[in-house]
């Protein structure tokens, strides 16, 4: 009986209360979502992402069931309590319009734009029937008309911004007119006339002067921010897997070969923060003369239904829910008011401010989550500049990226590594991975200590080892943006067979010793010639390699820096075969949860010509009728 009573007076409260606690939570899950919402741009943090997940999908419904709840209670009540919690509707129509920082958690929620567009509908009716069925019971009602033109904007710029940034949408902006060329027939009537006519005709060319590719001669020393905004509005294409013409891509290789690493890296991640703000942000539409107007006319809005409260209500005898009311007005302002800042302060504007004044310095948008050494930069920009000037054409392009560390072994005229380049490419990621690894952690030591240790040589080390981990990082956890294969498996796999050859040697604390105990294993017979082919472990065919690359110091008398700037290189040449075989889309997919070093790699081979993606050799060049 007691239990009975305790249920009964706690369901009474929460009926009471259920209605405040939601609006005030969808108040709050705002605040959040503004403030977070921009973060998972540069912050590559699980809890992060989390919580911006969680939020968002929150947001939604927990305003959409307050809005239920208003509408139902609206049809059963008529008190001029209820009235009061009648003006609430507008504000969760706002909160439904979602913060500038974010629209979209993922590139999937663009695609649901006509579900928003329903929603926007369906909501702003049911705002605007709570509004209408309370209208005469209060005179606070007075200040909601402006509240649900406000919410009806935001609405309707999340809907506009998950339209544009969905695939067919996105891609639809960027393709350009269609382009029938010179006209054939008409050039054909006048060769078949002047034939006629007895003259002896014959063709020759006229090469058109292609459109200067950059903004001036002083582009090279303007600001990233300047450049990277102008090689978006170009480059923007292969995020949806179109291509460039030959005038955009040799100017674009001309500037960054003649452009230091740090400038070259600065503007790619200058283009990739512009393409998150289209893809997952309300920038596509903020940031026009119609946006801005939009912004203007929300702004307006709440600012007058503020002010009309103020002067309407009694201060002095305010109960709870105008009360609440209050606190949501001002909630409303104060998110206005940042989004103004966001939007003053963004890449955005400063880049249409750069247009206007040179004193406006550089906004830099980071997408590495962890940072990457500089070196490690310096030494992928300088490599990639190497192989950009075998990229004279399409077929070497191909070549280029089809290359996966073969190029390297032909070079050193290696060849007896061949075997672990061409199996699968994940096979042999693992291969030069645990070989790497091997290799690092037997000879680290002895490398501090030796006299032929040399910064460089630590250089090499490091690049080895940092993106051999790497590709291991997307190996296992985003193997959607590498080729297909069986990768998991092999690494699951391998990780048994290492995981069962410690247990029998439970005495072995440290990586070093682990790695010389691998190390000594006898692998003079082929693993698969003992294990057969059942369990995919590659663990001990990448100990006979990490000894075949032991055997260049002691057979072969290579040096330590000889040794680890081919694996190095190596590894190099794996990630980029890895990023231009990548999907633009999958690349634009990462930018929500902090972007990838891949990425970076991409644009930026696409930038010195390193690509596939161009065509229209002679895009300039006519026929013209020679007459003799």
């Amino acid at each position: 009986m007691k239990m009975k009573w305790v249920i009964d007076n706690v369901s009474r409260l929460w009926t009471v209360l259920e209605l405040p606690i939601l609006v005030m939570m969808s108040l709050l899950l705002q605040i959040t979502l503004i403030a977070l919402g921009s973060r998972r741009k540069y912050i590559r943090s699980a809890v992060i992402q989390f919580l911006v997940w969680s939020f968002y999908l929150s947001a939604d419904w927990i305003a959409t069931i307050a809005l239920g709840i208003l509408s139902q209670d609206m049809n059963n009540d008529s008190s001029k309590e209820l009235a009061v919690m009648a003006t609430w509707a507008p504000f969760l129509l706002v909160h439904l319009g979602g913060p500038d920082t974010i629209t979209a958690y993922s590139l999937e929620d663009n695609e649901l734009w006509l579900r928003h567009l329903i929603g926007l509908l369906y909501q702003s009716y049911v705002a605007v029937y709570v509004v209408f069925k309370s209208w005469n019971l209060s005179h606070l009602n007075f200040f909601t008309t402006p509240l649900i033109v406000a919410g009806i904007i935001k609405y309707g710029e999340r809907t506009w911004s998950l339209r544009s940034g969905s695939s067919q949408n996105f891609r639809e902006s960027i393709i350009p007119a269609p382009d029938p060329g010179p006209n054939y027939a008409k050039f054909m009537d006048d060769y078949s006339a002047k034939k006629a006519e007895g003259y002896r005709v014959s063709l020759g060319k006229v090469i058109k002067t292609a459109p200067a590719a950059l903004h001036n001669k002083s582009v090279a020393n303007a600001s990233s921010l300047r450049d990277g905004y102008y090689f978006f509005n170009i480059f923007r294409c292969l995020f949806s897997d179109l291509i460039l013409s030959f005038q955009d891509h040799k100017s674009s290789q001309d500037f960054f070969k003649n452009n230091s690493c740090e400038h070259g890296f600065q503007v790619v991640e200058v283009e990739l923060g512009l393409m998150y703000d289209i893809l997952y942000t309300k920038a596509i539409f903020t940031y026009t003369r119609r946006g801005i107007f939009a912004k203007f006319v929300s702004i307006s809005c709440t600012v007058s239904a503020f002010v009309v409260f103020c002067v309407l209500v009694d201060k002095k005898h305010m109960d709870t829910n105008q009360a609440i009311t209050f606190v949501l007005l001002i909630g409303a302002i104060l998110l206005e008011i940042y989004a103004v800042i966001v939007l003053l302060s963004s890449s955005w504007t400063m880049i249409w401010l750069s247009k206007r004044k040179n004193w406006v310095g550089n906004l830099l948008i980071k997408f590495i989550s962890e940072d990457v050494p500089e070196q490690l930069k310096t030494f992928i920009f300088e490599e990639l500049l190497k192989m950009s000037h075998n990229a004279s054409d399409i077929k070497a392009c191909k070549k280029l990226c089809a290359h996966r560390g073969d190029r390297v072994l032909n070079e050193k005229n290696q060849h007896e590594f061949d075997w672990s380049i061409e199996v699968e490419f994940d096979q042999s990621m693992l291969l030069w991975h645990i070989a790497t690894d091997l290799c690092y952690y037997s000879e680290k030591s002895v490398e501090l200590q030796s006299c032929e240790s040399s910064k460089l040589l630590s250089n090499y080390m490091m690049y080895s080892k940092l993106l051999s981990n790497y590709m291991m990082y997307l190996l296992v956890r985003c193997p959607f943006m590498l080729p297909n294969g069986i990768g998991q498996i092999r690494f699951d796999d391998t990780c048994a067979e290492a995981r069962e050859l410690l247990l029998e040697r439970k005495h072995i604390k440290k990586a070093k010793e682990a790695c010389n105990m691998i190390l000594d294993v006898n692998t003079e017979i082929p693993p698969s010639d003992v294990k057969g082919d059942r369990s995919k472990s590659v663990l001990f065919d990448a100990c006979r390699l990490a000894k075949s690359l032991q055997d260049l110091e002691t057979k072969k008398h290579w040096t330590k820096q000889e040794k680890w700037e081919m694996i190095s290189r190596i590894w190099l040449e794996m990630l980029c075969h890895a990023a231009s075989h990548c999907r633009g889309r999958d690349h634009a997919r990462q930018l929500s949860k902090g972007g990838e070093l891949l990425t970076h790699v991409w644009l930026l081979m696409a930038h010195l010509g390193i690509t596939e993606q161009f065509q229209i050799s002679q895009g300039h060049v006519r026929a013209k009728l020679i007459l003799e």
